[in-house]
């Protein structure tokens, strides 16, 4: 029986492969042959004759070229009977086996969403077309049916993140989220929800708003983003950060969560009220240069990247500098120009940095509505200050500079560059509540150390700011919970003060009956019913008896905890305080209601990312994209780019 299978086997090898030989063969005839329109014909390319090939038959073909051009194609008894034959028990795998096809919405959705192609430019270019075809993937020919095909692989992300949420809601972790409105280039304003989570951040793209956005719509239109995602704002979220807005104000006050408003919207308008002044209606730009051949505006050049969105003073059409600072900064201003806009005059200017940088260092020109570019300006020049007074005198152009500015710009330099790196440092992803009690006491440390009238000035502006935008409350929970000994520690700044054991406890109680009510248990089953659940040590029983005994035991198993009344769950709650300031170890309630709080984010920052994304699929030339096509694209693009 085994010499049976085996001769079949052969049978059917050597039928493969002269199959194969005649596949080879009937491609290789039409190497020499055209087809005619009518298809039913070919045309020979050596000699220009017109053959029959009806049904695509090649046979003719094949004798016109062996007869009249001597070319002899392979016959059956010319096969390579020596190639060698697998073994019939065991089938060959290759590496194409193990590899993942490519999937068509997931590479249009990338080229859309993580490259910034525009769906019309996927449709039209033929090098993509050909691309898609290479790896056997059809593009469609229709720029609607190419969005369709990412919203498709929208729809699919989109019930995977439900599904990351769910799992995050059974294990009881909770989530914060930042909110925070945007005019698109076409008029057009949105709303973007970003979710903080315990472990990642999730976009949750981008709400059309119709018309004016009160606090009653804008809180209907959160908690309809949150339905969609399988999220109820009173149970499952912590806090909301947002900007100090009127609106948001009263939005807060109306939300069932806690409000915290953003930290560096705090130390802009602090810096605002030092360093600028509101200018009268008609009144000239005292920063304004009279000189008409560097009067032009320029957009800021920023030395080095930075992970921040920092934020930028009002425009320079309603705020100006002081006046005793508006004269250094002009002469800077214009000093630069005259270096930024003649390569001639920068050539010399470089020659003079190598002699003493040992590298070359362009000098940075501001934007007049970002107040963190005017700090970085300023450091620049000072840094190459030498290198330039020498190229000014070599110039003729000494008159723009004076030494008594000199002071001037060191003086803004020391109150800017702490509170820049203090901003940076809130808007880092990884920022929470303590981190920004952390980076207060550095800036308001460095601040006090300057002991100058403008450094006390901003100090006092950024204190007041920043009381009405801290919660204390909320950071004496937080840090209780992550530090016990916190209540026992005198803070010298009245600013850092905790509130009292009292104050804490009550607002623990709310959050934990609020978001833990279901799950809060102040104790476990009583042993007495575990006891009871057992089965006595008996030699005999009847089998009635042991039934009631295992019901009575799967009952207790599988009961769960009947909510607890709200002044239970405070006594409770001091219990464990009290258990947790003995032992300096967090019971469970404990570390859920800590897990929660370290959610909360100090900034909006991340939604000013967010918006960045959006204008770069929202411009003057993709601008009739829907709302559903922008929504899905932000949130794709946040998708490929932080979940690997």
């Amino acid at each position: 029986m085994p010499k049976v299978l085996d001769t079949n086997f052969k049978r059917k090898w050597k039928k493969a492969q002269f199959a194969i030989t005649m596949s080879k063969e009937y491609k290789k005839c039409w190497e020499y042959f055209r087809k005619d329109k009518d298809k039913e014909s070919a045309c020979c390319q050596i000699c220009s004759k017109t053959l029959q090939c009806k049904a695509s038959s090649t046979s003719g073909l094949h004798r016109h070229l062996e007869y009249i051009h001597g070319m002899k194609r392979k016959k059956k008894s010319e096969l390579n009977n020596d190639e060698p034959m697998p073994s019939p028990s065991k089938r060959q795998t290759t590496i194409l086996h193990y590899v993942k096809g490519l999937d068509l919405e997931e590479t249009v959705s990338k080229l859309a969403a993580l490259d910034g192609i525009s769906v019309n430019t996927i449709t039209k270019s033929e090098f993509i077309r050909e691309s898609f075809t290479s790896k056997g993937m059809q593009l469609p020919r229709s720029p609607s049916s190419v969005m369709t095909l990412i919203l498709n692989y929208y729809d699919k992300v989109k019930q995977l993140y439900i599904q990351k949420l769910n799992v995050f809601k059974c294990d009881n972790k909770k989530l914060s989220i930042s909110i925070d409105e945007w005019t698109s280039c076409k008029n057009r304003s949105y709303m973007n929800v970003h979710v903080y989570c315990s472990e990642t951040a999730m976009n949750l793209g981008v709400i059309r708003i119709h018309g004016n956005c009160p606090a009653e719509k804008a809180l209907s239109l959160l908690q309809k983003r949150l339905e969609n995602f399988q999220l109820k704002l009173e149970s499952d979220v912590v806090a909301i950060t947002s900007d100090g807005a009127a609106a948001m104000e009263k939005f807060g006050k109306l939300s069932p969560t806690i409000q915290q408003f953003c930290y560096s919207h705090a130390l802009h308008l602090a810096v605002t009220k030092v360093f600028y002044v509101k200018k009268l209606k008609g009144e000239a730009s005292v920063t304004c240069s009279s000189d008409g051949e560097f009067n032009t505006d320029s957009e800021y050049e920023q030395d080095g990247s930075s992970d921040s969105e920092l934020v930028g003073v009002a425009r320079a059409v309603q705020y100006d500098l002081r006046d005793d600072l508006s004269l250094a900064i002009s002469s800077v201003r214009r000093i630069v120009k005259i270096f930024k806009y003649s390569p001639v005059k920068n050539s010399l200017l470089q020659q003079e940095i190598i002699r003493s940088e040992k590298r070359e260092l362009e000098v940075i020109l501001d934007c007049r509505t970002r107040w963190n570019t005017l700090e970085r300006m300023i450091e620049r020049f000072l840094k190459i200050v030498n290198p330039i007074k020498t190229v000014l005198r070599e110039l003729k152009l000494d008159r723009l500079w004076k030494e008594e500015y000199y002071e001037i710009l060191i003086g803004m330099l020391n109150c800017l560059q702490p509170v820049r790196l203090a901003v940076e440092a809130l808007s880092n992803r990884e920022a929470n509540i303590l981190t920004s009690e952390g980076i207060f006491k550095f800036l308001f440390s460095n601040l006090e150390k300057q002991n100058s009238s403008m450094s006390q000035m901003l100090l006092k502006e950024i204190k007041f700011e920043l009381v009405k935008r801290r919660n204390r409350e909320l950071v004496s929970l937080t840090k209780y919970l992550s530090n016990v000994s916190c209540l026992c520690e005198m803070e010298k700044d009245e600013f850092f003060a905790l509130s009292s054991k009292n104050e804490i406890a009550r607002l623990a109680k709310s959050l934990m009956e609020r978001l833990f009510k279901a799950t809060f248990t102040a104790e476990e089953v009583p042993r007495e019913q575990i006891k009871d659940a057992l089965p006595e040590s008996s030699d005999s029983k009847s089998e009635s008896d042991l039934k009631c005994e295992l019901s009575k035991a799967i009952s207790i198993s599988t009961s769960k905890p009947s909510p607890l009344h709200a002044d239970k769950i405070f006594a409770s709650l001091r219990k464990e305080m009290s258990l947790y300031e003995a032992t300096h170890s967090l019971t469970p309630n404990l570390k859920m209601l800590l897990d929660a709080l370290i959610t909360i984010r100090p900034t909006s920052t991340e939604k000013e990312r967010n918006f960045s994304t959006s204008g770069i699929f929202v411009t003057k030339q993709t601008s009739r994209l829907s709302d559903r096509a922008i929504n899905a694209l932000c949130f794709l693009k946040y998708h490929f780019k932080n979940d690997k």
